[in-house]
């Protein structure tokens, strides 16, 4: 078996979200004025000249000469189509596609710059799409390749792009969430140093205000996406105490290690990150420093299933929860079910975008009392014609 081409596509599909997105959380561009309090727009696919009713997605399609495809579904950021398409298409056409870890290796050392940034997202589209691949011939859902046995797997739900300052209506999502029976929900904090003492006050409010709605028995965390810095993390973990977050998410820029190291030092709360480490050898610092509590990474940019699943059972060897988000749903599902239910008790699902993220397949996996059930269909993907409204081949 030999590849003989990779192409990628734009796939728009009919997509009404139930749960809209109609604000903005905190980031580190918020520092400056001219951006602080206003939304700064993401570079993500389904985000791709968004249309009412509808949903954007980037695929790349791995082809071979026996007929059979290998796909990745979202390709997260528009460059990486670039990358796959104008740096490692020429170079892996007529290898063979399922010698994955002999192909992986090749990529890096081929792309030298590719340690991380957007040639290593490149590299895990690939790797997601030949992990697809290689499902297909062999008649096996990926995760059951990979060793996997758990078949069904608890989310937490991703709150981001609820509104946050009517706290009528996070109470009302808060409680929704909780009905779901999931493993937790995370909420996203929308102020950071730039907004002052005012920013605070509604950081908290938002805080305590999920708290109340579910009560002392529910996990509830919270994302101040890379935003803070070292003394604004002191003062707020310090407030946040009360509260009993199960873990705060990313409140430093990703590579201030010394950073998380002194906010480690005095906090009992725990503290997720990884989610803009995009190799192992730069969570491996991380780790050795004993500065996370819970790794988060990102299979549709941190070099694809293939290293997620390695950095998975490093996290193992360090003692650490290992939770996969992001926007990739089908191989989220498949490296958290090749691991341990007590390294990686769960996983991460964005209630606003994964639906349209995953809205050109067919029967796509649903939450159902807490848990989604994982896809026993060959490989990872099953692209539903019928719901393409237009595909367009995006030519480089």
């Amino acid at each position: 078996m030999k590849i003989t081409d990779i192409k990628a596509y734009v796939l728009k599909t009919e997509f009404t979200p139930e749960w809209p997105l109609i604000d903005l959380q905190t980031t580190p561009l918020h520092y400056y004025d001219e951006y602080n309090g206003t939304p700064v727009r993401h570079s993500q696919s389904v985000h791709l000249d968004p249309e009412a009713g509808f949903a954007k997605n980037i695929m790349i399609e791995i082809m071979t000469d026996e007929g059979i495809s290998g796909i990745h579904i979202p390709v997260n950021q528009f460059m990486q189509v670039e990358g796959v398409l104008k740096i490692f298409r020429p170079f892996l056409i007529g290898m063979n596609p399922l010698e994955i870890r002999t192909i992986r290796d090749k990529c890096d050392r081929y792309a030298q710059y590719a340690r991380t940034g957007v040639w290593m997202a490149s590299i895990a589209a690939i790797d997601n799409a030949l992990w697809d691949l290689q499902g297909k011939v062999a008649g096996l859902p990926t995760f059951r390749l990979l060793g996997g046995g758990r078949t069904r797997i608890q989310p937490y739900i991703s709150t981001l792009g609820c509104v946050t300052e009517d706290l009528s209506q996070v109470k009302e999502w808060a409680v929704k969430v909780k009905e779901m029976g999931v493993w937790g929900q995370k909420w996203f904090f929308k102020y950071g140093p730039g907004s002052g003492n005012e920013g605070i006050d509604k950081n908290l409010a938002l805080a305590h205000t999920v708290r109340e709605a579910v009560g002392a028995d529910t996990n509830i965390m919270f994302d101040a996406w890379a935003s803070w810095d070292l003394t604004y993390c002191l003062d707020m973990f310090k407030r946040l105490e009360e509260v009993n977050p199960y873990f705060i998410e990313e409140p430093l820029r990703a590579d201030r290690i010394e950073a998380f190291k002194m906010l480690k030092d005095k906090t009992d709360i725990k503290i997720a990150t990884g989610e803009k480490l995009l190799n192992r050898f730069e969570l491996h610092e991380f780790l050795k420093q004993n500065v996370i509590d819970f790794y988060q990474p990102e299979p549709e940019m941190f070099g694809g299933i293939s290293e997620t699943k390695f950095v998975g059972e490093l996290c193992e060897l360090y003692g650490v929860k290992f939770a996969p988000h992001g926007m990739s749903l089908m191989p989220i599902l498949s490296v958290t079910a090749a691991m341990a239910p007590d390294i990686s008790p769960c996983f991460e699902y964005l209630m606003r975008t994964v639906p349209g993220f995953i809205s050109p397949l067919k029967n796509p996996p649903q939450i159902v009392d807490g848990y989604v059930q994982l896809d026993e269909r060959p490989g990872l993907y099953t692209i539903d014609e019928s719901k393409i409204v237009q595909k367009t081949e995006i030519v480089i």
